[in-house]
Formats: C-alpha cells, sequence, structure tokens
C-alpha cells in the first residue's frame, strides 16, 4: 500500500489524521451506541482508556461496559429521540487496576443530528491530570484561606498585646518619672546647698545620683519614642533651632561621665548659628544618643570629636570617638533594633546604647534626614548625620 501525496490527501484524510493525533494527545476515547444503547464499534484505545482490556466490548450493553450510566438510560434515550442535544458527565473518579485514580468526562450526543436512528455517538476524555492539578490548586487556595484566617487571628491577638504594652510603658513611665524627679530635684538641691568643707567623695556621690537619674530619664524618653515609632503616632512639633545650641545642652548633660571617664571632648562647629526646621526635643535626642553611644564606645582617657557644618542647603553632625571600633558584620545592622536583641552577648549599658542608635535613625527619618555610620575595626567609628537647613526662616 502506497502513502498518498500531500497532493493526493482528502479533507477526510487530514481529518482523520488531525483526530487521531488530538486522540492520541488528549487520551480521547470514543464508541458508536446504536438505538438499543448497545456498543456497536469503538476506537482502538477504548479499552485502554476505560481499563476493560479483558473484556468484550462490541455488543455489550453500555450501562455493562460503563456504570456511570447505570439509571441514566432515560437521559440517553433524550438524546437519542431529540430531546436532548447531549448528555454529559464530568470528571467521573474511576478506580484503576493498580489503585490509583483517574478522571473522566463523557458526552454523548446524536451521531448525525439529521438521522437520529443512526444512534450516538460517546466521547471518552482522560481529565486525570488536570483534575490532579485543579484539585491541587483548591487544596492550596482552600491552605491558603485557612492560613489568611490564621493569621489574622494572631495580628488581632499582636494588636491586642501591643496595646498592652503600650498601656504598661505609659503607666511605667509615669511611675519612674515622678521618683525620678524628686531623686534628681533634692540631688541638685542638696548639691548646691553644700557646706564648702564638704568631704569631696560626698559631691562625688551626688554628682553619680544626678547624672544617672537624668540618664534613666533618656532612657525611659527612648521607651516611649519606639513605642510611638512601632505604634505609626510618633509626631514632630517643628520649629527653628540652632544645633549649636543644642550640642551645647547635651553636653551639659553628659559632662560628668565625660569627666569621670576622663575623656577629651573636643568640639569643632562654626561660630553662626547653624538652623534646622526640627522638632528641637527629638534634636537634642539624637544629638544626646549619639554622644552617648560615643562614650559607651570610647574607654577610659581617649578622645571623642563633635564636629558640625552647614553645606548644600543642609546642616551635617558627625561624632568620632576612638574606641575599639565596630566589625564589619555587625556595622551593617548597626541602626537594626531587633539584631541587637538577638546579638548581644553580655548585658550592659551598651545594650542601651543600641536601643539609641535605633531611635537615632528613626528620629532622623521623621526629619526626612539621614544617618550612617563607618568603622575601621580597631580604630574607632564615625557616625554622621544630614539634616534638611532651615531657610528663609523655616
Amino acid at each position: 500500500m502506497t502513502t498518498p501525496s500531500p497532493a493526493e490527501f482528502t479533507p477526510a484524510m487530514l481529518a482523520a489524521s488531525a483526530t487521531n493525533v488530538m486522540v492520541m494527545a488528549h487520551r480521547i476515547a470514543y464508541a458508536q451506541i446504536n438505538s438499543d444503547l448497545m456498543v456497536v464499534q469503538t476506537s482502538s484505545n477504548f479499552s485502554m482508556v476505560v481499563e476493560q482490556q479483558d473484556t468484550t466490548i462490541i455488543g455489550q450493553p453500555i450501562t455493562a461496559l460503563l456504570w456511570e450510566f447505570v439509571g441514566a438510560e432515560e437521559l440517553l434515550q433524550d438524546v437519542l429521540h431529540g430531546r436532548s442535544p447531549s448528555c454529559h458527565l464530568e470528571q467521573i473518579n474511576r478506580g484503576k487496576t493498580d489503585d490509583k485514580q483517574v478522571y473522566l468526562d463523557f458526552l454523548v450526543v446524536p451521531l448525525n443530528k439529521q438521522h437520529l436512528d443512526q444512534g450516538l455517538l460517546l466521547l471518552i476524555e482522560d481529565r486525570t491530570k488536570s483534575s490532579r492539578l485543579q484539585q491541587t490548586i483548591i487544596q492550596d487556595r482552600n491552605e491558603s484561606r485557612l492560613l489568611q484566617h490564621q493569621i489574622a487571628r494572631v495580628n488581632k491577638e499582636l494588636r491586642r498585646l501591643n496595646q498592652l504594652k503600650s498601656l504598661f510603658l505609659f503607666i511605667s513611665a509615669h511611675d519612674l518619672r515622678t521618683p525620678l524627679t524628686s531623686i534628681n530635684g533634692y540631688a541638685t538641691l542638696v548639691s548646691k546647698r553644700l557646706p564648702t568643707a564638704v568631704d569631696p567623695s560626698i559631691i562625688r556621690y551626688l554628682e553619680v545620683i544626678i547624672s544617672e537619674s537624668n540618664r534613666m530619664g533618656h532612657l525611659i524618653n527612648n521607651f516611649i519614642n519606639l513605642d510611638h515609632v512601632e505604634q505609626g503616632g510618633l509626631t514632630l512639633q517643628p520649629e527653628v533651632c540652632d544645633l549649636n545650641s543644642v550640642i551645647e545642652e547635651v553636653v551639659n548633660v553628659v559632662e560628668f561621665d565625660i569627666n569621670n571617664r576622663h575623656i577629651v571632648l573636643d568640639i569643632e562647629t562654626p561660630d553662626s548659628p547653624m538652623r534646622l526646621w526640627a522638632d528641637r526635643d527629638k534634636l537634642f535626642y539624637i544629638v544626646y544618643n549619639l554622644l552617648n553611644n560615643a562614650l559607651q564606645r570610647t574607654p577610659q582617657n581617649r578622645r571623642i570629636l563633635v564636629q558640625a557644618g552647614v553645606a548644600n542647603e543642609t546642616v551635617w553632625l558627625q561624632i568620632q570617638n576612638d574606641g575599639n571600633g565596630i566589625t564589619e558584620e555587625r556595622l551593617k545592622s548597626i541602626f537594626n533594633l531587633y539584631y541587637h536583641q538577638t546579638k548581644a552577648t553580655t548585658r550592659s549599658r551598651r545594650e542601651g546604647s543600641e536601643l539609641s542608635l535605633y531611635m537615632v535613625k528613626m528620629l532622623v527619618n521623621a526629619h526626612q534626614g539621614d544617618v550612617e555610620a563607618s568603622s575601621k575595626h580597631g580604630k574607632g567609628s564615625v557616625f554622621t548625620v544630614i539634616l534638611p537647613q532651615a531657610l528663609d526662616g523655616k
């Protein structure tokens, strides 16, 4: 038998060739059913698709071969007599001999709509791959919805706990500030009324009390500011500020620590005002936290350099210490609060400094500024803040 040339292919032959490809690609089987609902002929793959390899098919009632049509004889008769255009059964689950599951679609239509007495055409498509994919998608979607509900419940609980934390911080700050104010006030009053010939150790003790109570007050303010940041409630009350006066105020606060540790503090700032449009209280904490951080990192008898200036419509502040420096790994996350919480190996005043650096970044960002740190291990570190300059009185 010779193979026809392309020119000899008739439309019927082309359609038959395309049908064979589709049958193989989509695992489609078909059968002709007569008016008695008996199988007359089938495609060559019919027995394989329906898992009936060892069963005689031709001449068998369709209900005997496919249990899916048991009880559906009336529906088939409706199609056979033109009362219904088709009978369609979708994604029918069938067990295979190897205990695996397959999913089949059954479609029954008239073989010839013009001659209904010629019987029915049964099309069977194996939809196992698409059905399993659909089941996977549905399962994933259900699991995703369940996870979303769980996340929603957890977030609700976290919001409740966050509110309790904020309430606790508010109450604690109030309860701590009251005795701290009294301690600081009375210690200051006593220091001013001491007799001239008092024991120098008494003066030193009072200076320690005043210094540490001031430090505790600033730490409490850092906690309050941190809570405001996390709650999204940090608000600024900007005004024209002179960075020189803020630096001077901060130096007065930390002066006892500087002298007590014999640290040389050099300040290089211009004589003219360096005006900023900023919240003065927040600006104070930016400078205080950076200078206090430098104190914690600087050994005794070393040097801290504070520099500031105006350039390109910005005001910059740079604080350099002669400490041991910061490792490259730590430097990358130096302003990350939760990095310090997990990496801290010792409980010391330096941990408060880490919170301070996080607050510096938050407060600087709130002023539309920028902060960065640089260091060489063993050679100290430099922290630089850049903030917008106040122009034309604002």
